[in-house]
Formats: structure tokens, sequence, C-alpha cells
């Protein structure tokens, strides 16, 4: 999970070379809920909060978007407020960041 977490820094740093720095805030990880451990070492990592998804995001996602075109839901907005009372984030506390060393055993090992 370590490596995962490492990954998910090594590509904002790329995205945050090509855009503008710090662009990326926060991180949402969809289904992560049923792995704390892998947002705590994202957070710590990557220096950012990272905040877990329901695990049923994608079945959600769905019946929401059929909701919507059967005209139940009226926009995306809509659709979002249901989720945020159907299921509530947790957000992952930023703790020292234990990671921070990590990446240089890790970037060459991805080709940077």
């Amino acid at each position: 999970m370590e490596s995962l977490a490492l990954k998910y820094r090594w590509t904002i740093e790329r995205l945050e070379a090509l855009s503008a720095p710090r662009s990326v805030r926060s991180m949402w990880l969809a289904a992560a809920r049923a792995t704390p451990l892998l947002c705590q070492f994202t957070a710590d990592a990557c220096g950012r909060p990272v905040y877990a998804g329901p695990i049923e995001a994608t079945a959600a996602g769905n019946v929401l978007l059929q909701a919507m075109a059967r005209g139940k839901l009226g926009s995306l907005a809509e659709a979002r407020a249901v989720v945020a009372r159907s299921f509530p984030v947790l957000p992952t506390s930023l703790e020292i960041v234990r990671l921070g060393r990590g990446g240089r055993r890790f970037n060459p090992l991805v080709g940077t």
C-alpha cells in the first residue's frame, strides 16, 4: 500500500509540473473506506487531506444517472446532494509525513 500512496504522490507531482503548483488540494479515493490504512498512507505521502468515498460509489452513481435520465433528479447538483445525505465522507487526518523520504527510493523505480 505504501508504494501505491507514493505513486499517487508521483502522479500529483507530474500533474503539478504541468499546471499550477499545489493545484491538487485534496484527494478523493472511492471505496477507500474499506482500506483506511491506504487513506492514511496517501495523506502522509501527498501531504494533503484524503476523503474516503463509499464502497457502493459505482452502484450509487449508476442509480443516480438513471434517476437523472428519467427526470427524477433535475441536475448534477441534486445528485450530489443525494450522495452527501446518503453516504458520509470520512476524512483522513494529516499526520507526520512518514512516507516523505520513501520517494527517494521509489522515484527511480518508476523512471524519474
